[in-house]
């Protein structure tokens, strides 16, 4: 699953991974100390003081594991995931929001919804903890061509759940693309084609139209391979593809 959202709070996806690719300039991401247990309160629990802050470029991505507390900036995220979205909302009030106790527990067992032991135990504390986190989890973007026709880069790798890769088509250009594995893919920047189907990046959108930016590419179709025709003058045609696990040539995690 991929989707693009705002995030604000301060949660741990509980059960599966997510891995984030943002256009911000600072994600939290773990604890930076001792962290309190009174994680529900009437007042602003401030949890995010406790929090370690990473400055990070445009572009570049996060490999967020299951039970760490992270809110990865305010800006655009690209967050493929695991088939899951089970997580619990620790920050209380976030840019004037309040979250109830409800957002921290409601998919918790209705018998542990005030056991803070149980809530506490959902994270993983020493991926949480970890003192080298970024050096661990950090994924900035590989290229692995570079041509006339445009630029791929890995986006998404070094897990075994899922992985991405940002293709660029430059203006006026053709790129056949053939995947060993099938994948979905949308349309961030530009227009053209992908295959014989119209696809465009929305400038804006009301409610019930339809767009063209999002697509999914069968197996066989895959491997066949599939143009992305870039129709336009001056801009690039971006598409972010996501795949499965096992992709044969996804990097590994750095070392």
């Amino acid at each position: 699953m991929a989707r693009f959202r705002f995030i604000r709070s301060f949660s741990i996806t509980s059960t599966r991974s997510s891995i984030t690719c943002i256009w911000t300039t600072r994600a939290r991401l773990g604890w930076g100390g001792w962290a309190s247990r009174s994680v529900t309160t009437t007042r602003d629990n401030r949890i995010t003081e406790l929090s370690r802050g990473f400055r990070i470029e445009l572009g570049t991505g996060w490999y967020t594991p299951p039970g760490v507390v992270h809110a990865p900036g305010s800006m655009l995220t690209y967050e493929p995931q695991w088939n899951s979205d089970v997580n619990s909302v620790y920050e209380n009030v976030a840019s004037g929001e309040v979250y109830s106790h409800d957002f921290l527990v409601e998919n918790c067992p209705p018998d542990k919804a005030e056991d803070l032991d149980y809530v506490m135990g959902l994270m993983d504390w020493e991926k949480n903890i970890d003192p080298d986190y970024r050096k661990h989890y950090f994924r900035p973007p590989v290229t692995y061509e570079n041509t006339v026709a445009g630029t791929a880069k890995w986006i998404t790798y070094g897990n075994p759940y899922m992985s991405a890769k940002e293709i660029t088509v430059a203006p006026m250009q053709t790129w056949t693309l053939r995947e060993p594995l099938a994948f979905g893919c949308i349309v961030v920047q530009g227009r053209g084609k992908l295959g014989h189907y119209p696809a465009e990046a929305p400038t804006l959108l009301r409610f019930g139209q339809p767009s063209c930016d999002e697509f999914f590419v069968g197996y066989e179709a895959a491997q066949r391979g599939v143009e992305f025709v870039n129709a336009g003058l001056t801009e690039p045609l971006v598409i972010l593809m996501h795949f499965g696990p096992h992709h044969p040539t996804m990097p590994p995690a750095p070392v």
